[in-house]
């Protein structure tokens, strides 16, 4: 069958696409193997995956892949589906254990009825979250209702494995026999031999029944050669809202189906983050955020603003969607480049071909000294057609010197302290002295900021004089809390509003201090500069130092070096406060 999207991508096929995956909701990863394979089956370059077991916020980076279109559409078909399902079984598995508490094991045996193709799937999502697949991971028999059935009666089916004494004996009653008397039927297992006896009705007072007859005799047994440790199994249609109950009632295992097998999908998308053409990506040039191109001596008279933009697109071989009028004055008509890379083969000495064409519009007068002008390198557009030759050596020239500028400025950091207690002496600043030694040792030029106010709009224009004066890393540490005197993050996603700010934890928005639903921490990109926002403990910053300087040296995406910190944040921050305050996941 002829695939459509061969002739919907047809002028694009070879562009190289670079696309995240995120989560919108909070959970636990699973399937990230399969999804790997999958990966690998359409071709797709994997940049950055969570791995199998690994918590999530809301908003997290699951993955990054690279591909042509063709192969980013089928990830979208394919691979969201090998993570979506076993990570919504994971993070259902997850909250029933978490909801039994230590004591209580979790059980989920749903698996065996699904078809072979997702069972050892299955299996493996049910114990990334931490619930068992068994109900004892010892060597064990395990007797239920058919067994029961067709050997006559909870007694004999116990006294036929009798001899198997290297195993336990668990066994599922469901008070059809012993008259339907399911203290009855549990009595009669216990004194038979079984180890566990499983309470499969569904009814939580048939489990309170029988535990509250058979554990005191159980307990005054205890001293004597005929005790036997029994555990207490329940199942039947468990919900989540059973859970307090069967606690309570002395479940020690419970058995835990639908809920978890078929739990909701993780509920994941895919965003395309970067488009490169390959025509581009090595004979362009960067236009170092000098996009714009002005039009003087122009006058215009109801003139169509689309087509005149579109003139220019074409002369200076650019996608007429990505030239965009910005400003009309007297006189003049400026526009704005929406592309980082241009080829300078297809704008050098353009001007007069665009002065031409655009006298030919409707509404479009012309001066005799019209100019195309631009205070960046699409400034080429105005060189003499004699001199091509020496434009182009310049060209070649500028492309050097802008690498060059390019590459000094991506080692300068600057180290930016943040708040009040830092700048009133209150708090000694540990933190600048650790990152610019860091950064230094990596080969970059570290300095050392002004201590930046809790103020937001003061705290962002701060860091974008750090781009303008040529830094190329700017950090700051502290002002990432839930407070709202906490601006960090708020203040990078001003410069950049697609920042990635992956939560470190997350909070009850109004209790206590916090009127904030979480701390997080802050990556953005502003033209050469990358924002990175640390918390302000030092044991905290010393986790994730290392991992920033290694992000940036290797020029990872500030989605992948966001989320590589907020997983080092999150895992020091469970194991710092974890217990104390049940809303850090």
């Amino acid at each position: 069958m002829k695939d459509f999207r061969d002739d919907i991508f047809c002028k694009i096929a070879n562009y190289q696409i670079t696309a995240c995956i995120y989560t919108d909701m909070d959970g636990v990863i699973s399937g990230v193997t399969d999804a790997l394979n999958v990966a690998a089956e359409i071709g797709l370059t994997v940049n950055y995956t969570v791995s199998e077991g690994d918590e999530v916020f809301s908003g997290d980076l699951i993955a990054e892949i690279s591909g042509t279109p063709k192969q980013i559409c089928q990830a979208e078909d394919q691979l969201i589906g090998c993570i979506s399902k076993y990570s919504g079984v994971a993070t259902a598995a997850k909250k029933f254990v978490e909801k039994a508490g230590p004591k209580m094991r979790v059980v989920c045996g749903s698996h065996k009825k699904a078809t072979f193709e997702i069972k050892e799937k299955l299996r493996a999502a049910i114990v990334t979250g931490g619930a068992h697949i068994r109900i004892s991971d010892e060597p064990m028999v395990y007797l239920d209702k058919n067994y029961v059935a067709m050997f006559g009666g909870i007694q004999k089916a116990l006294m036929a494995v009798a001899q198997i004494m290297d195993r336990k004996k668990a066994i599922q009653i469901k008070g059809r026999n012993e008259s339907g008397d399911i203290v009855r039927e549990a009595w009669t297992a216990v004194s038979s031999g079984a180890d566990i006896v499983y309470v499969d009705t569904g009814n939580v007072t048939d489990l309170k029944l029988v535990t509250d007859a058979l554990k005191p005799k159980l307990k005054e047994l205890e001293e004597t050669e005929s005790y036997r440790h029994v555990e207490f199994a329940f199942g039947g249609g468990v919900v989540f809202s059973d859970m307090d109950a069967i606690r309570d009632a002395g479940a020690d295992i419970v058995g835990v189906g639908r809920a978890i097998i078929d739990a909701p999908l993780m509920d994941l998308r895919l965003e395309v983050t970067d488009v490169k053409d390959p025509s581009l990506t090595h004979d362009g040039y960067n236009l170092l955020d000098k996009h714009e191109l002005m039009i003087q001596g122009i006058s215009l008279d109801e003139t169509n603003l689309n087509e005149l933009a579109a003139v220019v697109a074409e002369e200076i071989g650019v996608a007429p969607e990505d030239t965009l009028v910005i400003d009309v004055r007297d006189r003049a008509v400026a526009l704005d480049i929406l592309q980082s890379h241009l080829d300078p083969e297809k704008f050098i000495s353009k001007e007069k071909t665009i002065l031409k064409r655009l006298s030919q519009l409707k509404g479009v007068c012309l001066d005799p000294g019209a100019q195309v002008t631009s205070n960046g390198m699409l400034g080429w557009i105005a060189g003499d057609e004699v001199d091509i030759d020496q434009s182009r050596q310049e060209i070649a020239r500028s492309k050097e010197i802008g690498m060059q500028i390019m590459k000094a400025v991506s080692r300068r950091v600057i180290v930016f302290p943040t708040g009040s207690e830092i700048e009133s002496g209150e708090v000694e600043d540990t933190n600048t002295t650790l990152v610019m030694q860091k950064f230094s040792e990596a080969g970059f030029t570290a300095e050392k900021g002004e201590v930046l106010k809790d103020d937001l709009y003061l705290f962002s224009g701060k860091l974008r004089l750090a781009a303008e004066n040529g830094y190329g890393v700017s950090i700051t540490t502290g002002g990432v809390g839930a407070e709202n005197k906490d601006f960090s993050v708020e203040a990078i996603q001003l410069l950049d509003p697609k920042a990635c700010t992956p939560y470190i934890a997350k909070f009850r928005a109004g209790h206590g201090r916090h009127s904030k639903d979480g701390i997080r921490i802050g990556v953005g990109q502003m033209g050469l500069t990358t924002y990175i926002a640390l918390p302000g403990p030092n044991d905290e910053v010393s986790v994730c130092i290392d991992t920033v300087v290694k992000g940036v040296s290797e020029g990872w995406s500030k989605e992948i070096l966001a989320h590589e910190i907020a997983k080092l944040l999150r895992t020091r921050l469970q194991k710092k406060i974890g217990i104390e305050h049940s809303s850090v996941c």
